[in-house]
This record gives C-alpha cells, structure tokens and sequence, in this order.
C-alpha cells in the first residue's frame, strides 16, 4: 500500500524535495544567490503543498529560503521568514533542537544587520544556553 500526502507520492516528494536542496546547496556555494533563491522557493512551495505549513521539512526550507534573502541583503524578508520557521520548529522538535536552533541563530544574524544589536545579543546567549542543554541531554542519553 502506497500512502500519498495530499494526493502526492511521499517517496517522489522527498526525492524531489533532495534533488532541489542539493540544486540550492550548488548555486548558494557557487555565489548565484538569486539563482538559489528561486530553486529554494520551488523546494518551500513542494514541501508546504506536499506537507502543510506546519511540517518541520517545510520550516526547514522557509529557513533556507529565508538565508538566501540575507545573503542578498533583503533582512526585511528573512527576519518573518526566520520568525515562522523557529516557531513550527519549536512546536515540532523542540526549543532545544538544532534544527531550531539553527533558525533562531540566523535570526539573530539579521538582528544584527538590521542594526538591532541588543535583540541579536539577547537572542545569541538564548541559542548558546539552549544549545548547551542539547549537548548534556545527548551525553546523558549516550550513558
């Protein structure tokens, strides 16, 4: 039995879903940044059709997309974009979790190009202290 989500192949949309990242990864590395732009929005548009906006898959490529608009110096953009994955993945992993984490450090990047140094301050000591609690419970889970 082969389950579709939202009438879609689960299978095809994962692999679709990689093959894009992978395309995003290439041209992001490469410095074609608009380029990797409209590719990780083909990959959000995939996964929040395929998923719903409020799958951790979809909050990762709002994270991505959301990364390309602050390499192109659009922050007016990332910072919502940043704002809603850091929530769904929260509400899906966990505060604690790097995926999560990953999000509120991009978060506070743009903070601090916005010029709102105190907020991206404020938010750095919040993913450090969050981020060293991460660490001890994967210790203690290694014991």
């Amino acid at each position: 039995v082969n389950k579709t989500i939202n009438g879609q192949d689960p299978e095809l949309v994962a692999l679709e879903s990689k093959r894009l990242g992978q395309r995003v990864h290439a041209l992001f590395n490469g410095g074609q940044y608009r380029e990797a732009l409209d590719v990780a929005e083909q990959q959000m548009k995939l996964l929040q059709s395929a998923y719903g906006s409020d799958h951790h898959e979809y909050a990762t490529a709002v994270n991505n997309v959301a990364t390309l608009y602050q390499a192109l110096g659009r922050h007016n953009e990332a910072e919502p974009l940043l704002q809603q994955a850091s929530r769904i993945q929260e509400k899906k992993l966990g505060h604690e979790h790097p995926h999560t984490l990953a999000s509120l450090a991009n978060l506070a990047t743009v903070y601090e190009a916005m010029g709102q140094k105190e907020k991206a301050d404020a938010l750095n000591v919040l993913v450090r202290e969050m981020r060293r609690r991460w660490e001890e419970k994967q210790v203690t889970k290694r014991r």
